[in-house]
């Protein structure tokens, strides 16, 4: 693979793949989530969950600073910055951030299908805790 650098954007290149641009935000919510995962692991759910948060919010950035015309990539960053938002147990965020990526009707249909997905993870999520039910305990699982 190669690495090249492109105003303040790393480009990796791989043989039959076109380059993709990877902002530092999105590299640093990479690394953070990749620190959170080793947290869970580790049973330490608190600072996951914190870790989770805060690669959301550099996923949001990179997301904030695509070109209108990157529409794959843009929806990749979106699935990525919701699917943190309910990693850290941030469902309401979450949930909004569903509904405005889903109204702005810019993002190609693999995108749109993940968000309603996660969109009915997150809801069940809210119900089992407006119902008093951990993850851990549902019904016929």
């Amino acid at each position: 693979m190669t690495r090249t650098r492109f105003n303040g954007y790393s480009c990796c290149s791989r043989e039959s793949r076109k380059l993709t641009m990877l902002s530092p935000e999105h590299r640093k919510a990479q690394k953070l989530a990749e620190k959170a995962a080793l947290a869970v692991r580790s049973g330490h759910e608190s600072r996951a969950i914190t870790l989770f948060s805060n690669a959301a919010k550099m996923e949001r950035i990179a997301l904030s600073k695509m070109a209108p015309s990157s529409t794959r990539t843009k929806g990749i960053l979106a699935v990525s910055m919701v699917s943190l938002l309910y990693k850290a147990k941030q469902y309401e965020s979450a949930e909004s951030a569903i509904f405005q990526l889903l109204g702005s009707r810019d993002l190609l249909l693999p995108a749109d299908k993940q968000l309603r997905e996660l969109l009915e993870v997150v809801s069940d999520e809210k119900m089992l805790l407006a119902n008093g039910q951990p993850k851990g305990q549902r019904k016929g699982k």
